[in-house]
């Protein structure tokens, strides 16, 4: 998965980052937390509907854009021709349900895009 090396990128004024035992954890005002999922989303009867390389930038463009939203952090993204894999850090405050909502849902905002302008 891409972005996995590198320094930890800093979640925001809302938290900062600690470390205890050389593990790195995120502290906000009442809590310290390390909350991170690996959702992974299927095409429909697993269809290789992410085979141009435009295609894929623009669904990783827009899973970092609902994450900006939601205010979680993309650690890795990789996206095959049938699956897309995340692995995103989730403030507490946010249900797992938010956390994998998937993207042109109506809670999201952000249209789903469709192939060809159809």
């Amino acid at each position: 998965m891409r972005g996995l090396g590198g320094p930890p990128h800093p979640h925001g004024p809302s938290s900062a980052w600690i470390s205890y035992n050389g593990n790195m954890f995120r502290r906000s005002s009442h809590s310290v937390w390390d909350c991170r999922y690996h959702p992974v989303w299927a095409t429909k009867r697993r269809r290789r509907a992410l085979r141009h390389e435009d295609e894929r930038a623009y669904c990783e463009r827009l899973l970092r854009r609902v994450a900006e939203k939601y205010d979680m952090y993309v650690v890795a993204i990789e996206i095959a021709e049938d699956h897309v894999h995340v692995c995103t850090e989730v403030p507490p405050q946010l249900s797992v349900g938010t956390a994998v909502m998937c993207p042109g849902c109506p809670a999201t905002g952000i249209p789903t895009a469709t192939r060809n302008g159809d």
